[in-house]
């Protein structure tokens, strides 16, 4: 059935935005355009075409619908007026139009009512099924849930018992902790009590007295209003190294506490058993401790004969009958001459090669540092 003030273009396809319409109306502003029951903003093409503003959603539904205005009449008569044809038929339509629409509307609600109805229907239907299938199980299953109920309740039986024990039990731990309570109280009003008496002790003027005995002990002597209080004998503790002592560190810096000394530089250290904290020497650690290399040359010596070689010299006879023979049993030589000397009987050197020797011996830096 077409309706006479509306149209409707469903489940649109989301790329048209120009919708026509087939029944007259009055004015423009008696159409408006809805997508999806919201009203939407839209121009008039031509009488029966307008154009949305934007092209409605795909799958939405866009209603074009005749609203005329009902709140006042579009003719006013006045007396001793002139009865014309125009403002009648004006009028006429004017009331066709709200009959119109008002029969739209009623057929839309009747719509609305019959799908309101049938699902009303089917859910009722869907009601009676569940309840004839909730009616069957229940024969299936009542006579288990009554056993189950049966057995519950002489759980709840026993429960009951023990609830009733229990309860006892807490009377009887209730008068317990009362009794604590009572106690704890008492406790707390005693400690409040000792909080006033230090609050007043604190309050009165305190005095200190420090008395120093020869043995480097001391007492001290507190008054506090008219108590008064003398602690034990208390030995003061000497430091663990006097001032001025002076330690090996093997470390860059003196600890906290010590000064460096830099009066030695280049040290070896010499353990001995006299008095101690003397140096002395006149060449350097690191000099006298490194390569070194032997040279130089050996004392003159004059030889003796007995430290010559055995040799011999030749020479020419002066005549003589009396002759010898030579050690070599070679030749012979008048009794008591002699052979020419040779050598200068001088002194002589030798020579002596150089050796290295490494004295680099390893080592590790220390510090020594003075106490405060």
């Amino acid at each position: 059935m077409v309706a006479y003030s509306y149209v409707t273009y469903e489940n649109v396809d989301g790329s048209q935005n120009v919708f026509t319409f087939h029944f007259p109306f009055l004015a423009p502003e008696h159409i408006h355009v809805e997508v999806d029951k919201v009203p939407v903003s839209f121009t008039f093409l031509n009488k029966g075409v307008i154009q949305t503003a934007s092209v409605p959603p795909q799958g939405s539904d866009v209603v074009v619908r005749r609203i005329t205005p009902r709140e006042e009449s579009v003719v006013d008569f006045v007396d001793g007026a002139l009865l014309r044809e125009e403002p009648l038929d004006l009028l006429n339509i004017f009331y066709l139009y709200i009959v119109q629409e008002t029969v739209d509307q009623a057929e839309m609600a009747l719509e609305v009512s019959q799908g309101i109805d049938a699902k009303a229907q089917e859910a009722l239907d869907k009601v009676n099924d569940a309840i004839e299938e909730a009616l069957a199980a229940v024969d299936e299953r009542l006579a288990p849930i009554l056993e189950e109920t049966l057995v519950v309740l002489t759980e709840i039986r026993a429960t009951a018992a023990e609830v009733e024990t229990t309860s006892d039990l807490l009377l009887e731990l209730y008068e317990t902790l009362k009794d604590s309570v009572t106690i704890a109280t008492d406790s707390a009003e005693r400690a409040e009590k000792a909080l006033e008496e230090a609050e007043d002790l604190l309050n009165n003027t305190v005095s200190v007295t420090v008395v120093e005995d020869s043995d480097a002990s001391y007492v001290l002597q507190m008054e506090f209003g008219e108590t008064a209080i003398t602690t034990p004998n208390l030995k003061s503790s000497s430091p663990a190294f006097e001032s001025g002592t002076q330690m090996l560190f093997i470390q860059a810096t003196a600890p906290t506490g010590w000064t460096k000394v830099i009066t030695h530089n280049d040290k070896a250290l010499r353990i001995v058993s006299s008095v101690g904290g003397i140096s002395g020497g006149t060449v350097p650690f690191t000099t006298a401790f490194t390569l070194r290399e032997i040279s130089g040359s050996i004392g003159n010596t004059t030889l003796t004969v007995a430290q010559m070689p055995s040799h011999s010299h030749s020479y020419t006879a002066a005549g003589g009958s009396t002759c010898y023979p030579s050690q070599d049993g070679t030749s012979a030589r008048p009794a008591g001459s002699n052979t020419g000397a040779a050598g200068g009987n001088g002194a002589h050197t030798h020579s002596l090669t150089g050796v290295s020797v490494d004295l680099g011996v390893q080592y590790v830096d220390a510090i020594i540092a003075r106490k405060d």
